[in-house]
């Protein structure tokens, strides 16, 4: 048994601390919801956004607020303060799947920078190429829609290239971290079921521990 990474680039050096994560300063706290009339209940910032006139507390000073209560001057969020300019504080959602998000990006800005790592950059011309290639890949495969597909990868170009390849089949991601233990990735692979993984080489010794039944192929 074997797991092809990717690409031959998948011998990624990466610690905890060069791990993307993002932390949303707006992030539900327990009892928030009782400014909306639901005690108790989180809310998390879209809602206080909606509801923006109850989002400031008028019987508080400004500075004596959380982050994710204040709003600027024009009762808009107040991160939004640091948006760039030009940058819209509502947007309208796109009704297209993300396959067509990517293919109109690819057909309107092909030469613009689509990612940036480690100095390394990838137009989007680029990332529809290689997503195009890894969906082939993973066909042959046999992947179909509705499919499971495992991902074991940091937050790289590579990621966004699995994720994309994937969904493009109609097939499910499935996405773990790829410092999970052998033990930690038995549980999941023995609950979702995928045959299909795309991983570190860090990972694939992890992989061929688990039990026959639950590998990938």
């Amino acid at each position: 048994m074997s797991f092809t990474p990717l690409t031959p680039s998948a011998q990624l050096a990466f610690r905890r601390d060069q791990i993307s994560a993002f932390l949303l300063s707006g992030a539900p706290r327990p009892g928030d919801g009782a400014d909306l009339g639901c005690p108790g209940r989180p809310v998390c910032p879209g809602a206080l956004w909606k509801n923006r006139r109850m989002a400031h507390d008028v019987t508080q000073p400004e500075p004596t607020l959380p982050p994710w209560r204040r709003t600027t001057q024009d009762g808009a969020p107040y991160w939004t303060k640091n948006y760039q300019p030009g940058v819209p504080i509502d947007i309208e959602l796109p009704t297209e799947s993300l396959c067509s998000l990517l293919d109109t990006a690819v057909r309107e800005a092909g030469n613009h920078v689509a990612t940036q790592f480690f100095g390394a950059e990838m137009t989007y011309r680029e990332l529809g190429d290689r997503v195009a290639r890894a969906a082939e890949g993973l066909r042959r495969l046999g992947v179909h829609a509705g499919d499971r597909v495992a991902i074991l990868l940091p937050n790289c170009p590579q990621h966004l290239i699995a994720f994309y390849a994937i969904v493009r089949l109609g097939a499910v991601v499935v996405e773990h971290n790829p410092l999970y233990t052998a033990p930690e990735l038995e549980k999941l692979f023995a609950d979702h079921g995928a045959r299909v993984a795309i991983a570190l080489d860090a990972s694939i010794d992890k992989l061929n521990q688990l039990p026959i039944y639950e590998r990938p192929t």
